[in-house]
């Protein structure tokens, strides 16, 4: 990699040997820690949504052929909000889960790089992902576009998320 020492881009050699010893490093922790935290501000929002959703489809009038399945809706979309509420509360995504257990892992072999692109109501999203030897992992935009084209890498990943931490060539 040809950033240096202090570099703190999306791969920070600095973090190498924390890396290497399979654990993140007290700045990598912070800043998973903060990303966890936003995963969990979405779901409950989301939460917030559906409840909203079902108390309307539940509560308000409408047609009589749709009596017996308003209800039904209604509920489910309480059920859904209340475990994304309880998940997001208690911190049972992949992610938090990776950052509590501050665990990394890695592996070697050639890299290659794919965008998947989604496009829903006008707007679009790209989601990165590294292929490393015949495993798929989760980065954003920065840590796509540094990684190298092609070569020999190894990726520090956390192991249930997928999500890169750090690369080193």
């Amino acid at each position: 990699m040809t950033t240096s020492a202090s570099d703190e881009g999306p791969f920070p050699q600095s973090a190498i040997e924390t890396n290497q010893a399979g654990r993140l490093t007290d700045q990598q922790r912070t800043n998973w820690r903060s990303r966890s935290r936003g995963v969990r501000k979405t779901e409950l929002s989301l939460a917030a949504i559906l409840v909203i959703i079902g108390a309307l489809v539940a509560f308000t009038a409408g047609p009589a052929k749709d009596a017996t399945l308003k209800p039904i809706v209604g509920i489910v979309c309480f059920v859904i909000a209340a475990l994304l509420i309880v998940r997001a509360l208690t911190g049972g995504d992949s992610m938090t889960n990776d950052v509590r257990a501050g665990t990394v892992l890695s592996v070697d072999g050639a890299i290659t790089k794919r965008v998947i692109r989604s496009e829903s109501g006008g707007s679009s999203g790209d989601t990165y992902f590294l292929d490393v030897a015949g495993m798929h992992f989760h980065t954003g935009s920065a840590g796509f576009h540094a990684a190298p084209d092609a070569g020999y890498v190894r990726i520090f990943y956390l192991p249930r998320s997928k999500r890169v931490v750090n690369l080193q060539r």
